[in-house]
């Protein structure tokens, strides 16, 4: 088993711990995926309700959530639903993403040129992910997505 790979798995195996070790669970899977940072994310009827993250700008952090996950692909895209990967480079084409405040005042000022997010679990009001970002925009990362690998990560994630 790749390396990678298996510290990730180890890292999410304490999800349910009391106080799950959050800096090693977003730094292996970003490590795994490929990402320069990581966030989880609990929503509670549209409203954050809980942030864990490692490796972003800490600013970014209070923009999310005072505005910014409102447009965020991981809440209006129509294409959601759990296990699924969401990928703004896949969802915001080039001519909308210059036009988008998300992207343009969100993404770009904390450099974010990629951001992708696994859906843990969609209940209605209640939505859980783990999402990644990175600094350089890939448009090959949806096949790395789909890889064995990741798939066994994902799978031990839910």
């Amino acid at each position: 088993m790749d390396v990678a790979l298996r510290q990730a798995l180890e890292a999410v195996r304490h999800l349910s711990d009391p106080q799950p070790p959050w800096g090693a669970i977003l730094e292996t899977g970003a490590k795994l995926v490929g990402a320069d940072g990581g966030v989880f994310l609990s929503f509670e009827d549209g409203r954050v309700a809980s942030m864990e993250q490692v490796a972003t700008d800490v600013a970014a952090a209070g923009a999310y959530a005072e505005h910014f996950h409102r447009e965020d692909v991981l809440v209006t895209a129509p294409q959601r639903r759990e296990g699924v990967w969401l990928n703004t480079q896949s969802i915001l084409r080039p001519s909308v993403r210059s036009r988008t405040p998300y992207y343009v005042d969100f993404m770009s000022r904390h450099r974010m040129r990629q951001l992708f997010s696994f859906i843990i679990e969609d209940k209605g009001p209640h939505l859980v992910s783990i999402g990644f970002q990175r600094e350089t925009a890939s448009d090959v990362l949806d096949d790395h997505l789909a890889s064995p690998e990741v798939a066994t990560y994902t799978r031990e994630l839910q």
